[in-house]
């Protein structure tokens, strides 16, 4: 984000609460925590609808410093500001975000707690920004996304080799460049559930609003660059064309 501020809620009950721990990415990030804790353990709550399935996570996680278990539905305004009254940051694994990540922002805001989510929604985060992106500095409350494994591998990436480039003897400028994320799970497998659901609700997403999510997402993050080529080359991404280093269509 580009509004941060230092974290100065120490009141409250929670460090982090994992919000939609039950889910595929929200177990990976329940199982990162359970194993990361330090000589002094981060106080921790994974949060959801289903209580028997927070609690059969709880108790798959081992570690020395278990989470406490908090009911909120991604639909119920009310369960949503009780949860981030409650945490400092409230970590976001729930998506699609076009469609269930708002509610949540929202009750951030309210309660003056900072957000973090994995959504890969260019779109959406622009219309983020474009919405509560004035709400949030006033409120001194951070809101960062992007923060899952199709955007943070391919932003360092391009980060190296951009700085390489300009190192390098003909101290070059790094104009355009393809990420591609291959995947190779060798005993089976897909893609997670909520990504699959995530990539159909894009689909079928007004294209107009899609366009102003990106335009948007475009001018809060490039301000010194012209809009149009960071907006088609963003727009480029949800095209299907055939990659010469990976050998498939991307």
């Amino acid at each position: 984000s580009r509004h941060f501020r230092r974290m100065t809620r120490d009141d409250r009950e929670f460090s982090i609460v994992v919000f939609g721990a039950t889910g595929d990415a929200g177990r990976a990030v329940c199982r990162y925590l359970a194993t990361k804790q330090g000589a002094r353990p981060v106080k921790w709550a994974v949060a959801g609808r289903s209580k028997a399935k927070l609690e059969t996570l709880v108790s798959s996680l081992g570690g020395s410093s278990a989470p406490s278990v908090l009911l909120a539905d991604a639909c119920d305004a009310s369960s949503l500001l009780r949860i981030a009254e409650r945490a400092t940051l409230v970590f976001s694994a729930v998506g699609p975000y076009s469609r269930l990540g708002e509610p949540m922002v929202k009750a951030c805001l309210v309660a003056r707690t900072h957000w973090a989510d994995i959504t890969g929604e260019v779109f959406w985060v622009g219309e983020m920004e474009a919405k509560h992106g004035e709400a949030a500095a006033a409120a001194g409350v951070t809101l960062t996304s992007l923060c899952g494994y199709d955007s943070v591998p391919c932003e360092l990436s391009l980060h190296v080799a951009r700085k390489a480039l300009k190192l390098g003897a003909r101290h070059s400028e790094l104009l355009d460049a393809e990420a591609v994320t291959q995947l190779n799970v060798p005993e089976g497998g897909g893609a997670p559930a909520g990504t699959l659901l995530t990539v159909l609700t894009a689909l079928g997403s007004n294209a107009l609003g899609l366009a102003k999510g990106y335009a948007a997402f475009a001018r809060s993050n490039d301000e010194s660059a012209a809009l149009w080529p960071v907006l088609r080359s963003m727009l480029g991404s949800l095209s299907l064309g055939w990659s010469p280093q990976a050998g498939c269509f991307t």
